[in-house]
């Protein structure tokens, strides 16, 4: 917690130099050193915190490898429904019920199929932002939980791009980010629910940075993640070509 606030402090000394007003979601992520006494500081601290889940094998996603199961968790996420700390995952499965890799493009669903509603029932009170959702089914997991207590956040790649695309275009590598791109059926899907406006989902550009070396490689190679420094514009654009502008400021806020 020292480390996040320190952190926070910096980003709070380069937000006033700008002048600017924007607040920070501060996280910590999900591993072996996560205690259920940390979270229960985390609750007690004057800013918005969360914990992030990333799946714990390692190039599953930019950022994987050091966490753990969520099924090695249980004091913490029983903490956390306690303190009212929410749960940001990337929830993908790395390997179907008998351990066999599945391909990117089956993760996503299989995870919200098989083990969402497991986690979703276990800790009934927890509240859970399921991020960057690209599937029908992820879409479903939302939808069905009429508490509110899970929500969705989407980033614009998802609103525009089909896998195909991923084959075709020339900066397809920059295209290239986890849940990785699927259907126009799940596009729809996503699309459908981002214009609605459902509270429960809203934006999250997941843009991250990534060095060209990492980039210009063969597609399979290239690093895991979008950076869209132009994703507000993309929003807008892709919410007036569908006539949901007058929704944007709920899903943008």
């Amino acid at each position: 917690i020292p480390n996040m606030i320190a952190y926070r402090d910096d980003l709070i000394r380069i937000r006033d130099v700008h002048e600017l007003s924007t607040e920070f979601i501060m996280t910590l992520y999900l591993t072996r050193g996560l205690t259920p006494q940390i979270v229960e500081e985390m609750a007690k601290l004057d800013f918005p915190c969360a914990v992030k889940y990333y799946p714990p094998k390692p190039g599953t996603t930019t950022g994987s490898g050091f966490g753990i199961p969520l099924e090695e968790a249980h004091e913490v996420l029983v903490a956390m429904e306690q303190c009212g700390v929410r749960l940001l995952g990337h929830f993908e499965s790395e390997e179907d019920d008998d351990g066999k890799p599945l391909p990117h493009e089956h993760r996503e669903d299989h995870f919200a199929i098989h083990r969402f509603p497991g986690l979703r029932n276990k800790y009934h009170k927890l509240r859970i932002t399921v991020e960057h959702a690209t599937t029908a089914n992820a879409i479903r997991c939302v939808k069905e939980d009429g508490s509110g207590l899970t929500t969705r956040t989407i980033t614009p790649q998802a609103l525009i791009l089909v896998r195909e695309d991923l084959d075709s275009l020339t900066w397809r590598n920059h295209g290239r980010c986890m849940p990785i791109a699927k259907t126009k059926r799940d596009r729809d899907a996503v699309r459908e629910f981002a214009f609605s406006g459902d509270f429960r989902g809203y934006a999250g550009d997941d843009t991250a940075a990534h060095p060209s070396k990492s980039k210009n490689v063969p597609f399979a190679e290239a690093t895991s993640g979008c950076y869209w420094p132009h994703s507000a514009a993309a929003y807008v654009d892709i919410f007036y070509k569908h006539g949901a502008l007058q929704n944007l400021p709920k899903f943008a806020a």
